[in-house]
């Protein structure tokens, strides 16, 4: 069986946590692009139960 394929919307997830500096247990879950205003509109959110502190602003 072969492995599994991940998605577009898996990569573009992942970009992004990584472009932001997001570690565990914090995770983009939501990406979308707006072509009209061109903005992209990321949701974040923590693993439920996870205790850590909020992501750093740059």
């Amino acid at each position: 069986m072969a492995p599994r394929r991940r998605s577009n919307r898996d990569d573009s997830k992942s970009l992004f946590s990584v472009a932001l500096g997001l570690v565990p247990p914090w995770k983009v879950v939501k990406v979308q692009f707006s072509p009209e205003e061109k903005q992209f509109h990321l949701w974040v959110d923590f693993e439920r139960g996870a205790s850590s502190p909020a992501p750093l602003r740059r």
